[in-house]
C-alpha cells in the first residue's frame, strides 16, 4: 500500500512538472500598460490630466431654452419668441515657466423663432454695412468665445474688459456693455495683490461698438450720406477690478473712435466711463447681494445702450427700439453730422441699474431692479431735424429663482418699460402717434449648467 501511494506521488509530481514546462515554452502576451485619467486639483474642482501631458482640462457648458412674450403694436407682429441655446466651454490650463498658459474655447449655438431675432447679428451687420441700418436678423447665430492667456496676456475674443465684469438676474440684461457680446482683445492684466486687478485693453470696434451716423444736408433735414467710416484705431480700455470676500467692484474707461466716410470731416473720438458694485449680504441670507452700476458715454451709445436695444425683436422698425417694444427714431446714433456747414455732434448717455437678490432657501430666490437710460443732444443738433429726439428709458423688473439641483434652475421674469421723448414717436399701425409708450414683457427661462 506504501508502495502504491508512493508511486501515485511520484507520478503526478512528474505530470506537474511536465505541465510547468509546457506553460513556460508557450508564448506569453502581457496587458498594455493602462493610462488612467488623473484628477487635476491645481485649479479646482473638475480639471483632469489629459493623458500623456501636464495640461489640465475642464469641459463644461449649458443648454438655455427661454420663451417670451412682449406686448404687440400691430396685429402683424409677433408676440411670442423662443430661444434655445447650446454651450460647450473647454478649458485648458498649463503652469509654465512664463506663467498660467490657459486656453478656452466656448462656442455657443442659438436658435430663435417669432419674436426673438439676433442682436449680434445684426449689430454685425451694421458695422459691415459701415451704416445705422439693420443687417440681416437671422434666427441662428454662432457666438463665439476663444482666447489664449499667458501670465497676464490676454489675446482674442471674449467679453469686452469695459463691462461690469459681474453678473445680473435680469434677463433681457440691466444697462451698460454687454459681456456676452465678444469682441476681439489683446490686453494685459497686472494682479496687485488682494484681489485687486489693473487692465490694458485693446478692443475692436466693428462687431458690436458702432452704432451709426446721421447726417443732414441742411437745415431743414435732408439726408445727407455721411455714415461711419473704415475701423482706423481699436476702443482702448482701462479697467481697475477688485474681487474680495465682501463682494465685487470695477471702475473702467474706454475710447473710441468716430470715423466719418467723407473727408469733409476728421476723426473723432467718443469716450465712456463705467464704475459698479455687487455687494454680498450673507448677514441677511446666504446668496444674498445688492448690484450698482452707473455709466456715461459721449460718441459711443452702446456703453449705455448695448442692452436696452440690444435682445432685438421683430417689433422693430429700424429705428431706436428697447427690449419691451420698439419706438421709431433716428437718435440712437453715435454723432449728427450737417454736411452744410461741416459741424458735428456727438450724442451724450448715462444710465445706470440696481438689483437686489433675495434666497428664501438655498433652491428659491426673488430678485428686483429697475435701470434708467438717457440720451440726449445739443440744442444745435436737435434744431437739424426732429429725428435728433432725446429719449429716455426706464426699466423695472421682478423675477424668481428655482433652483432645486445644483447646475438647474428655471428663472420666470416680468418686465415694464417706459419711453419718453422730447418729439413724438412715429405712429406704429394701430398706436398713434406719441411721446410716451409704455410696454410689458415676460420671460421664463430653464437652465442647465454642467
Amino acid at each position: 500500500m506504501k508502495l502504491t501511494k508512493s508511486l501515485l506521488l511520484a507520478s503526478a509530481a512528474g505530470l506537474a512538472a511536465v505541465a510547468t514546462a509546457s506553460a513556460a515554452d508557450l508564448p506569453s502576451k502581457k496587458a498594455a500598460p493602462v493610462e488612467y485619467v488623473k484628477v487635476c486639483p491645481a485649479f479646482g474642482p473638475g480639471f483632469y490630466y489629459i493623458p500623456g501631458s501636464d495640461t489640465c482640462l475642464k469641459v463644461g457648458g449649458n443648454v438655455w431654452v427661454e420663451g417670451m412674450w412682449s406686448q404687440p403694436y400691430t396685429k402683424a407682429q409677433d408676440t411670442l419668441g423662443y430661444r434655445t441655446q447650446m454651450r460647450i466651454t473647454l478649458d485648458a490650463r498649463t503652469n509654465t515657466e512664463y506663467g498660467l498658459l490657459r486656453t478656452v474655447v466656448d462656442p455657443r449655438f442659438n436658435k430663435r423663432n417669432g419674436l426673438e431675432q439676433s442682436p449680434s447679428q445684426q449689430r454685425e451687420g451694421n458695422a459691415a454695412q459701415g451704416t445705422n441700418a439693420d443687417g440681416t436678423a437671422k434666427q441662428f447665430q454662432v457666438n463665439t468665445t476663444a482666447y489664449i492667456q499667458l501670465g497676464g496676456l490676454t489675446v482674442g475674443r471674449l467679453g469686452s474688459f469695459f463691462g461690469p465684469q459681474f453678473s445680473s438676474n435680469d434677463l433681457p440684461g440691466p444697462v451698460g456693455v454687454d459681456a456676452r457680446d465678444e469682441v476681439t482683445t489683446v490686453a494685459y492684466t497686472a494682479s496687485l495683490g488682494n484681489g485687486i486687478t489693473l487692465t490694458g485693453a485693446l478692443e475692436d470696434s466693428t462687431d458690436a461698438n458702432r452704432d451709426g451716423v446721421y447726417s443732414v444736408a441742411t437745415a431743414g433735414g435732408a439726408t445727407g450720406s455721411v455714415t461711419y467710416g473704415g475701423n482706423r484705431v481699436p476702443d482702448a480700455v482701462l479697467a481697475l477690478k477688485i474681487d474680495q470676500a465682501w463682494g465685487s467692484a470695477n471702475l473702467a474707461a474706454m475710447s473710441h473712435e468716430i470715423n466719418y466716410s467723407s473727408n469733409q470731416f476728421s476723426s473723432e473720438y467718443g469716450y465712456a466711463v463705467t464704475g459698479g458694485v455687487k455687494v454680498n449680504l450673507p448677514m441677511i441670507a446666504a446668496g444674498d447681494s445688492i448690484l450698482l452700476n452707473g455709466v456715461y458715454a459721449s460718441g459711443f451709445n452702446q456703453a449705455v445702450w448695448r442692452n436696452n436695444t440690444g435682445d432685438k425683436t421683430s417689433n422693430n422698425n429700424n429705428g431706436f427700439q428697447y427690449n419691451g417694444g420698439w419706438y421709431n427714431s433716428g437718435s440712437i446714433n453715435d454723432a449728427v453730422v450737417n454736411v452744410a456747414t461741416g459741424q458735428t455732434y456727438q450724442a451724450k448717455s448715462y444710465g445706470g441699474n440696481a438689483e437686489f437678490t433675495h434666497y428664501f432657501t438655498p433652491a428659491v430666490a426673488a430678485f428686483a431692479g429697475a435701470s434708467y437710460a438717457k440720451l440726449s443732444w445739443d440744442s444745435a443738433a436737435q434744431s437739424l431735424s426732429t429725428a435728433i429726439n432725446p429719449t429716455s428709458v426706464y426699466t423695472v423688473y421682478l423675477g424668481a429663482i428655482w433652483s432645486p439641483i445644483k447646475g438647474f434652475k428655471v428663472v420666470p421674469e416680468v418686465n415694464y418699460a417706459h419711453a419718453s421723448a422730447k418729439y413724438q414717436f412715429a405712429a406704429s399701425g394701430a398706436e398713434p402717434a406719441a411721446k410716451n409708450i409704455d410696454s410689458w414683457q415676460g420671460r421664463i427661462q430653464v437652465r442647465r449648467d454642467f
